[in-house]
């Protein structure tokens, strides 16, 4: 398939929108996996446009992670048993499922925009609430260590 910018960029605001590129290469008039690699190869534009658009798929991804969170619409059923007797039982499939949408999401996003979304690794030192604080405090040490020799 020829790439077009018009193209290139339906590709792309699909995959800000939330959409994965295999789904987006499944659809008729779109390219394949291999032609979209080649593009970024090939293409410093689409490249630019396409890391932005991943940027934005985060975000998306990040807001859906809320709306599976807030969807109980599945989580209960209602049964009847042999003698009428009606009752509402909790489906743990369902809440599984939903688990692992989440799980899968926040796992995309932290790699998607780890600064954004990944998790933070702060240094462990005295009281120190900051990177800089941490290193004065190591620089102070070794000032005290050589004023004390």
């Amino acid at each position: 398939m020829r790439r077009s910018a018009a193209l290139g960029e339906v590709i792309c605001e699909r995959l800000a929108a939330g959409e994965s590129l295999r789904r987006i290469c499944r659809d008729a008039g779109m390219p394949s996996l291999a032609s979209i690699y080649r593009w970024l190869q090939a293409d410093e534009a689409f490249r630019a446009q396409y890391v932005l658009a991943r940027e934005h798929q985060a975000d998306a991804l990040f807001d859906e992670i809320l709306d599976i969170a807030d969807d109980g619409t599945n989580d209960f059923v209602e049964k009847e048993s042999k003698t009428g007797l009606r009752t509402i039982v909790l489906r743990e499939e369902a809440i599984s499922r939903s688990r692992l949408r989440v799980e899968a999401r926040k796992w995309m996003i932290a790699r998607l925009a780890p600064k954004k979304y990944g998790e933070k690794h702060e240094p462990k030192g005295e009281s120190s609430d900051t990177l800089l604080d941490f290193l004065d405090g190591i620089r102070a040490a070794g000032e005290r260590r050589e004023g004390a020799e």
